[in-house]
């Protein structure tokens, strides 16, 4: 998967997404299998569309979310958030777990092919060290714009949507 997401033939299809109805459908699975262990909390007040390839992002969803799930402490109050808001910088989306940190040192390294925050040669529940990699290949083509940050409770995962509007609910206007 890498591989084709560093291809000349790795393109993306742009279309109408529904965002909000996108990231609870990748939150799903690990709410069944996490959700004993790690509090999910979602604040998406407002329904959004959005312009991108929704399996590619899917995918990128799926990884950051991974990601948050992998490197939370097992501790009572663990929790992955995921909310959507509008700045002005366009719309957010952030999926922040807590309690974590990562060295800031460590932060632009985790973009890097095969590069794992656990130095260990063991596989942490089967990470290669590849998911971040991927993630940025697939933002990158959207032009979509991410960061990874640590802030006083946790570690945040953010992509910006220049590109967005509303999600009617009501058809009939």
């Amino acid at each position: 998967e890498l591989n084709y997401t560093e291809s000349e033939s790795f393109t993306v299809s742009v279309e109408p997404v529904h965002l909000n109805r996108l990231v609870v459908n990748c939150a799903s699975p690990f709410l069944e299998i996490y959700g004993n262990k790690i509090h999910f909390e979602f604040r998406m007040p407002v329904s959004y569309m959005i312009f991108g390839d929704s399996s590619k992002l899917s995918t990128a969803l799926r990884n950051i979310m991974k990601n948050a799930i992998t490197y939370t402490e097992e501790k009572p109050e663990a929790t992955v958030m995921i909310s959507l808001e509008e700045t002005q910088n366009g719309l957010s989306l952030k999926v922040k777990n807590f309690p974590a940190h990562i060295e800031e040192t460590e932060l632009q390294n985790l973009w890097i092919q095969f590069y794992k925050k656990d130095q260990s040669r063991q596989r942490k529940e089967g990470s290669s060290g590849l998911g971040l990699s991927i993630v940025k290949n697939i933002l990158e083509k959207h032009k979509y714009q991410y960061s990874l940050s640590n802030d006083h409770e946790g570690v945040v995962f953010e992509i910006i949507f220049s590109e967005y509007r509303e999600f009617d609910t009501n058809p009939h206007v």
